[in-house]
């Protein structure tokens, strides 16, 4: 059984929460933070191939669209999400960062 004797349970419902409202979701819409392929493996369609099983995996639980908010100033990124069918809507300041909000439907 599992006990929370150090509060993380709590901790990572207030982080959620902070998180939550700084990022609402729209309904049927799953919010990923992207991915990180090890640079001796980049460029060899793994991030390609992890992006599609993210959004067959969304389709059959019946998920409408992905997100994710990407640094702005990071142009890899942004060329492998729009290559896999996301679409740039919206620009975000957080903090001192800018993003781009790009979603894939479904």
């Amino acid at each position: 059984m599992f006990r929370d004797s150090l509060g993380l349970v709590s901790f990572l419902r207030l982080i959620w929460n902070d998180l939550a409202r700084q990022r609402p979701l729209r309904q049927g819409e799953l919010l990923h933070n992207g991915l990180v392929v090890a640079k001796p493996f980049r460029k060899q369609g793994i991030a390609t191939s992890l992006l599609q099983s993210m959004a067959d995996v969304c389709e059959q639980q019946h998920y409408q669209c992905l997100r994710l908010d990407a640094v702005a100033s990071n142009q890899p990124a942004l060329t492998l999400y729009r290559s896999a069918g996301y679409i740039a809507e919206q620009t975000v300041q957080r903090r001192a960062e800018t993003y781009i909000t790009l979603r894939r439907y479904l």
